[in-house]
């Protein structure tokens, strides 16, 4: 059996049912303190869903699903002042998504974004204009140059 479809029969085994139920929960809950502005109850339900991730992922956290975890994790931080820890989890999810997705997808764009957003929080702005300089570059080839 190829290694790819041994790994897809075994994320459907363990996210099926009651397990992706638990994981939808823990996200609407992130999501429904975010809405109301309590961004520290929503960074208490990000961190179960980074959490959730680390548990259920058996193929290990180089997953898509895995690196948006930690990027909502990172951008609520980030909202809160924390842009330390904000940069720390940008700088775990933003290789996963180039690995997984490829350099010139739009959700390594975002996740360079993000930490060049933060980096900008922190007032360190070399970092945060070479990582927008990589953004332009990439979004001109996703894109065109128009």
């Amino acid at each position: 059996m190829p290694k790819k479809l041994f790994l897809l029969i075994m994320i459907l085994f363990y996210c099926g049912g009651g397990v992706a139920q638990e994981k939808k929960q823990l996200e609407d809950s992130m999501m429904y303190y975010y809405g109301k502005g309590d961004y520290k109850k929503s960074i208490f339900y990000a961190e179960k869903v980074v959490e959730f991730n680390k548990r259920i992922l058996i193929i290990g956290y180089e997953t898509s699903d895995f690196a948006e975890s930690l990027n909502n994790l990172a951008s609520l931080n980030e909202l809160l002042g924390k842009y330390d820890t904000a940069i720390l989890l940008h700088l775990q999810a933003t290789p996963i998504r180039k690995k997984v997705l490829g350099g010139d997808s739009p959700e390594y764009a975002e996740s360079l974004n993000n930490l060049a957003n933060a980096y900008t929080g922190k007032a360190n702005y070399d970092t945060a204009l070479i990582l927008f300089k990589e953004i332009i570059s990439i979004r001109k080839k996703i894109l065109g140059e128009k």
